[in-house]
Parts: C-alpha cells; structure tokens; sequence
C-alpha cells in the first residue's frame, strides 16, 4: 500500500492532549464536531504494525494513533502475538475496531480461529469493515457485551458520539446516558454455542466489568479450556462498583493462573482528573495470566 498523507484536521488535533480532547468531545460543542467528523467519513486505509491495516476514522483519536506509529500498548502486542500460535483459538472481548482481533486473524491463520465480542453498533460496522480490508475470514463477530449471566441490558455513553460504552449508568460519579439495549452472553455460553474445545487465549478489555466477564467463564475453567487470558484492569471503576482489584488477582490464582503484570498505562477515561508522574489519565495495569 502506498504511503498516504494523513489529513491536516487529525495533525493538528493530535497535538492537543488526549486528556484535554476527550474534555471537549464530551462538551455539546464537542459532540456536534464529532457527529460533522463521522458523517464525512473515510475510505482511506493505512498501514499499521504487524503488517496490518486499518481505515482512518475522523472522529476517532484511538485510529490516528495507530497510523501514526503512537500505539501506547506495544507491550502488550507483543505478548499477545509471542502467546498465539497458528491454528490457535482466540476470543476478543471488548474488540473495539479490531486491532487485537485483526491481530489474532493473522497469528492464528487459515487453521485458527477468533471471536471477536463487541456490544457497541459504530465499533462492530468499524470492525466488520477492517477484517475485509484485511482479507480475514477466520473469524465470528458477536455484537453483545459479555457478563456473568445471559441477560438484557442497557448500554450507556457519555454522548452518542462516544467510543466506550458501559453497562452501569454511573461510571467515576459522571452519570452516563442510556444509548441501547444491548444482549449480554457469557464465554461459557459462547464455549458452548461454537462447541470450542480449547480456548487458547482469551482477551478482555471490557471498561470495569472484567470481573463479570471472569465470573462467566466459570463452567469453561473447571474444564481447563482456557490456557492464556489477557484482561486490561480499571480499579477505579472497580473500586466504585465496590470491587477489589485483588479479587480479580484471587479469582485468577484459584482457577491455576500464574500471573505477570504486563504494562501499566494511563488512559483518558471518563474521569481523567488522576495525576501520575505529572501526566493526567486513569492507571490501567494488564496481566497476562498462565494456566499452569
């Protein structure tokens, strides 16, 4: 693919801090911007790493990222692609636009095998059109959420234009806005949906419900069907929803995990206000878990 020009708008609004920028999206003017943003569109696809490409969305900083070679999880990539082999089965909970799942497509090949699970509507038509960009045909894409029982819920955000849904309507004191319903499975449930014997890693990025989602794959680790799971942790949110971050550490070392803290990195989240090292954002550790 031939080398592209990125747009002046996303170069220029690239400078401004993430923190700063998720401040105005959030803001009526804001959301007005980001609604002009999306409805422009963009057929333009990129080059990103791992020999992989993805489209460019105006009205998502996370895509400009990417293209821009500014991937704030490269350490947890390469953990991802040193713990998936060919022929493998991959689940990706919380797949956004697909990196990890377009990621996982390409390690496991022709032979593997990856469910990708994402509850909100814009990202699952942003992902399908990326996994045909990239000729994947190995994979099964389920628009739901994930949790600890087969129920309906809502999805709430903090405006339409929002990239991050979540299943609880207060998140850091902000009250969120209902967005849609939404149907919530369980891995057991998908386990035994596709009848997947093994799942060789199991991916979670789920915004604060990651104990949830552990406590739903409750019948799948008494068989020992999962091997490797990734799962981004958000102890503030956790901690308002009266969760201990430990507990997920505990859960994990019961069912025969060895643990090891892959990278710890801020995010820009929906109270954005916490100070580390001088830098503004919310601390979120990942772990990579090992069955033994």
């Amino acid at each position: 693919m031939g080398k592209k020009r990125l747009p002046l708008a996303v170069k220029i609004l690239n400078l401004i801090p993430r923190s700063f920028q998720k401040t105005i999206g959030y803001s009526f003017l804001g959301n007005k911007i980001l609604q002009r943003l999306k409805s422009s569109g963009s057929k333009t696809a990129f080059d990103i790493d791992y020999g992989l490409k993805i489209y460019l969305e105006l009205s998502n900083p996370f895509t400009w990222d990417l293209i821009l070679g500014k991937d704030f999880e490269k350490d947890v990539k390469r953990e991802f692609s040193q713990n998936v082999n060919e022929g493998d089965t991959v689940i990706d909970v919380g797949a956004h636009i697909g990196e990890y799942t377009l990621l996982g497509a390409k390690l496991v090949g022709d032979k593997g095998f990856v469910i990708s699970v994402e509850p909100d509507h814009d990202s699952v038509i942003s992902l399908k059109k990326n996994i045909i960009l990239n000729n994947f045909k190995n994979y099964l894409i389920l628009e739901k959420a994930v949790g600890e029982k087969i129920e309906t819920k809502s999805l709430y955000k903090v405006n339409e234009e929002d990239v991050y849904g979540y299943l609880d309507p207060y998140v850091e004191n902000k009250k969120l806005k209902k967005y849609s319903e939404i149907e919530v499975t369980t891995i057991d449930d998908i386990v035994l949906s596709n009848n997947l014997n093994i799942i060789n890693l199991l991916k979670i990025d789920v915004e604060g419900f990651e104990y949830e989602v552990l406590l739903g794959c409750n019948d799948t680790l008494k068989k020992n069907k999962i091997k490797k799971i990734i799962i981004e942790l958000h102890p503030k949110y956790l901690k308002y929803k009266g969760i201990n971050e430990d507990l997920i550490y505990t859960f994990l070392k019961k069912h025969g995990f060895e643990i090891k803290k892959i990278q710890e990195k801020l995010t820009a989240g929906v109270d954005s206000r916490q100070k580390f090292e001088g830098k503004t954002g919310i601390l979120t550790p990942v772990l990579l878990a090992i069955k033994n």
